[in-house]
C-alpha cells in the first residue's frame, strides 16, 4: 500500500511534479442555454412557462402580463380586458358593468355607484336625489323632480300644484312667497292667490284660484295636496288605532276620485301622491279594528269599476298604528318578526309581494326599536312621531284582502303585547300561526287565508288563495 506524504502548499504555489500540466480550457455556454437540460430544451422548442399554472406552451401562444407570460387557458379564465382602457387585469380586480368588465382605475374614474341597486353606471347619466346620493337610470323612476328646488326627491314626496307643476314636500312648506288657501289649504305662489282682507279690516286670507268663488269660501278640492292632513276625528275608543294608506290609479282619476271621495268622506279624504302615474291614494281617519271591519262595505261594493291597486306596479297599502299604544319592547318585537329572514317567506305572502325599495327588510334587533331609522321605506317603518307604519303590503280593491292586510297588523300588535308571548316566541312564525289560530273569531280573514294558503299545493302568487282580480 503506497505511503501517503502530507505536501502543504502556499496559497498561489503550484504542486510539485505538476508544471508541466498545463491548466484545463472550460468552453462558454452556448448562446440561449442556462445550464438546465429542461429549460434548453423548451428554448429551443419555442416554449415558455405560464406564470399561473405553470404549464409549458408555445409562446405565440401566451400574453404579457405584468412581464410574465400567460396561457390563453389562465387568461380566459382568471382575466378581462378592461372595456374602457384595454388594459389585461384580473377578474377580482375588475367589476362588471353593463356586462362588460372594467378595471377598478377606471371604475372610481368614469362611473358613479347607484346607492339603491349597488350596481355602476356611466357618470353622465343617471341623476343625483337630494339627502340621498347617485341613483342609476334603472332606479331613477323612484323619484321625481321638483320644479322649484330643480332637485329629484323620493317620488311621494312631490305633490302638484294647480298648474301641473310638481313641487316638493320641503318646497311647499318652505317658501317665503307661497301662501295657503283657507278653503283648501293648498299651497300656492303668493301672486297666484286671491286676498281678502287687510292689516286694518280684518285678517288677510287667500284663496286658491280653484277655490275662488266671489268671497266665500268654497268646496274643498276633491283630491287634496299631499300634504294635507285627515282631520276627521278618531272612530271607536283608543288608545290602539289603525289608519290605512291604499294608493290606486286610474283611467279617469278625476271622475273616479269624485267617486270614491263621496263613497269614503265619512271617514278619509283623497291626497296627491307623486309616485304614482295617474291616480291617487285613499287616507283613513284613525279607526279602532272592529270598524274598519265593517265601515268600507260601500267603498268596494260601489267603487269605480276601472280603478286599479294590485296590478299596476305602483300600488301598495300601508297600515299605521298608534303609537302611544305599543311599549318600546312590544315595538322591538314587531321590528324583529317582521325582519327576520326565517319569517320573509310567509311574510311576503300575506303581503302579496317581497321585499321593495317602497319597503326593504334587514336583520334586527330589540334594541332598533329605540333608535332613528335612517330611512322610512322600511317594513316597519318607525320614523313617525304619533304612529307606526307597515308599508309591506301590496295594493288590494278586495275587500278580504284588505281587511286581511288590517287584521295582520291588529294580530302581531296583539301577539307581541306585553305579557302575551317570550321574546323568543315573538321571533316565530309557528307561534304567530298558532295565535291567530286561537283567536280566529277576532281575525278571521288573517285565518281564513292562513288556512287556504296552507292547504294550496303550491302556496305562491298564483296558487295562492283570494286571487287579486281587481
Amino acid at each position: 500500500m503506497p505511503s501517503v506524504i502530507d505536501v502543504r502548499v502556499a496559497p498561489g504555489e503550484q504542486l510539485p511534479g505538476l508544471e508541466e500540466y498545463p491548466p484545463p480550457i472550460v468552453s462558454p455556454p452556448l448562446p440561449g442555454a442556462s445550464g438546465d437540460p429542461e429549460t434548453d430544451e423548451d428554448e429551443e422548442d419555442g416554449l415558455v412557462e405560464c406564470q399561473d399554472c405553470n404549464s409549458r406552451v408555445q409562446e405565440g401562444d401566451t400574453v404579457e402580463y405584468d412581464g410574465e407570460p400567460l396561457c390563453e387557458g389562465c387568461r380566459s379564465e382568471n382575466y378581462s380586458y378592461c372595456e374602457d382602457c384595454s388594459a389585461l387585469t384580473l377578474d377580482t380586480d375588475c367589476t362588471s358593468i353593463n356586462h362588460n368588465m372594467v378595471c377598478e382605475s377606471c371604475r372610481d374614474r368614469n362611473y358613479h355607484s347607484c346607492q339603491d341597486c349597488d350596481g355602476y353606471y356611466p357618470q353622465d347619466e343617471g341623476i343625483y336625489v337630494d339627502n340621498h346620493g347617485s341613483v342609476c337610470e334603472g332606479c331613477q323612476d323612484n323619484y321625481s323632480y321638483c320644479d322649484y328646488c330643480e332637485e329629484y326627491v323620493g317620488g311621494d314626496s312631490v305633490s302638484h300644484t294647480a298648474d301641473g307643476d310638481r313641487i316638493c314636500d320641503y318646497c311647499y312648506d318652505n317658501r317665503d312667497d307661497w301662501v295657503t288657501c283657507e278653503s283648501c289649504s293648498c299651497r300656492m305662489p303668493g301672486d297666484e292667490a286671491e286676498v281678502t282682507g287687510d292689516d286694518e279690516d280684518g285678517p288677510r286670507e287667500w284663496r286658491c284660484p280653484s277655490c275662488s268663488r266671489g268671497r266665500a269660501p268654497a268646496t274643498p278640492r276633491v283630491i287634496q295636496n299631499y300634504s294635507a292632513k285627515n282631520k276627521i276625528k278618531p272612530k271607536g275608543k283608543g288608545p290602539l288605532y289603525f289608519g290605512i294608506e291604499l294608493e290606486v290609479e286610474s283611467r279617469d282619476k278625476l271622475t273616479d276620485a269624485a267617486t270614491v271621495l263621496e263613497l269614503t268622506k265619512e271617514h278619509s279624504i283623497l291626497k296627491e301622491d307623486g309616485s304614482l302615474n295617474s291616480g291617487f291614494e285613499i287616507v283613513s281617519c284613525p279607526m279602532t279594528l272592529e270598524i274598519h271591519q265593517s265601515i268600507w262595505n260601500d267603498f268596494f261594493e260601489k267603487r269605480p269599476p276601472d280603478l286599479r291597486s294590485h296590478k299596476t306596479g305602483t300600488c301598495g297599502m300601508h297600515v299605521h298604528v298608534s303609537r302611544d299604544a305599543l311599549s318600546q319592547l312590544q315595538l322591538g318585537k314587531m321590528l324583529v318578526f317582521l325582519n327576520s329572514p326565517d319569517n320573509l317567506d310567509f311574510i311576503s305572502k300575506i303581503a302579496r309581494r317581497g321585499p321593495t325599495h317602497w319597503a326593504g327588510y334587514s336583520p334586527k334587533k330589540h334594541a332598533d326599536a329605540k333608535k332613528y331609522p335612517s330611512t322610512r321605506y322600511e317594513a316597519l317603518n318607525l320614523s313617525g312621531e304619533y304612529t307606526v307604519e307597515f308599508r309591506i303590503f301590496r295594493g288590494t280593491l278586495i275587500k278580504a284582502s284588505f281587511l286581511r292586510n288590517l287584521e295582520f297588523c291588529a294580530a302581531l300588535v296583539a301577539f307581541c303585547g306585553p305579557m302575551k308571548h317570550s321574546i323568543t316566541d315573538c321571533m316565530e312564525e309557528t307561534k304567530f300561526r298558532d295565535f291567530v289560530a286561537k283567536e280566529r273569531k277576532a281575525y278571521p280573514h288573517l285565518h281564513n287565508y292562513i288556512m287556504e294558503m296552507d292547504a294550496a299545493d303550491k302556496p305562491d302568487e298564483e296558487a295562492a288563495p283570494q286571487c287579486e282580480a281587481d
